[in-house]
């Protein structure tokens, strides 16, 4: 299998999650109780293994966005849907994946006097990949070095986050 396959959004498995995800919002939109079922089922770890699996969510991918777009929009209708239950909000921002995928974290920045640096935000991130699990982490590292998104342009977020988490994972 190719690289251009296995990381394409267009791919039938890739398409198979959106109607997944929308079930999961469905279900998670019952109720609390409903939510936390669907958050012992694992769904942060779930959003967490599509980040890492598809690099094709940042800018510098192989697909275009009209291709992603349904994927990624479903992985952010799901992280909404469970942001609103009160009962769990806490698990849900403590996981890593809020801080690791961040244009996927429903919550507004937190109002302060001093604006968020790019430097808070990597530190968060660290700390976050930190609390990952080491699946996670490898399957990130594997995707970072077939997917040649170590390659580093100051321009692109996407390269950024890819050299920093290099850096992270060494240490």
């Amino acid at each position: 299998m190719s690289r251009d396959v296995r990381w394409s959004t267009t791919t039938k498995e890739a398409k198979a999650l959106v109607p997944v995800l929308h079930f999961m919002v469905y279900f998670i939109l019952q109720g609390d109780l409903a939510c936390s079922t669907v958050l012992d089922a694992g769904i942060l770890d779930m959003l967490l293994r599509i980040y890492d699996i598809f690099p094709a969510f940042s800018k510098s991918a192989l697909d275009a966005p009209e291709h992603w777009s349904p994927l990624l929009n479903a992985c952010r209708s799901t992280v909404l849907a469970l942001s609103q239950s009160q009962t769990n909000q806490s698990d849900i921002f403590a996981h890593p994946l809020c801080a690791i995928w961040a244009n996927c974290d429903p919550r507004p920045p937190a109002y302060t006097l001093e604006p968020t640096t790019a430097y808070d935000l990597i530190v968060v991130r660290c700390v976050a990949w930190r609390t990952a699990s080491s699946l996670c982490i490898k399957r990130r590292m594997y995707v970072l070095l077939t997917a040649d998104l170590w390659k580093s342009n100051v321009n692109e977020i996407e390269y950024i986050e890819a050299c920093n988490d290099i850096v992270e994972f060494t240490r």
